[in-house]
């Protein structure tokens, strides 16, 4: 049995590194930013205060129309070069930016509403 470790530990090593998980809203430092600037959000993240040593790398966007939601989800991982920043074009929003509702999207569907702001300065 005692031979099984190192490979046991090899195994979840390299799970670690080259796969990834699914931001939850509640272990994030801080919440997410949104500031509309011209034609695009800025999106700002903070690293997870639950795994220190996971780094949010991507931020996904989906947008549903006629609900007028935009549903935003992160992915984490290891070994990932630290980002913070996030764009997203609002170019193919017909409607008005005001009108729809920003929601980030936990792994278990859990829903909770951000705010968006608006630059000023332009």
């Amino acid at each position: 049995m005692k031979k099984s470790y190192p490979l046991l530990s090899l195994i979840i090593m390299t799970s670690c590194w080259t796969g990834y998980k699914e931001v939850k809203y509640s272990e994030m430092a801080a919440p997410p930013k949104l500031v509309l600037k011209g034609e695009e959000i800025l999106i700002t993240t903070t690293s997870s205060k639950e795994y220190p040593s996971f780094t949010i790398f991507e931020v996904l966007s989906e947008i549903d129309g006629p609900a007028k939601i935009v549903f935003l989800r992160g992915k984490e991982a290891m070994y990932r070069d630290l980002k913070n920043e996030y764009k997203m074009n609002v170019k193919s929003i017909k409607d008005s930016i005001s009108a729809y509702k920003f929601i980030w999207l936990d792994p278990d569907k859990k829903r909770t509403e951000l705010t968006l702001e608006v630059d000023s300065i332009r």
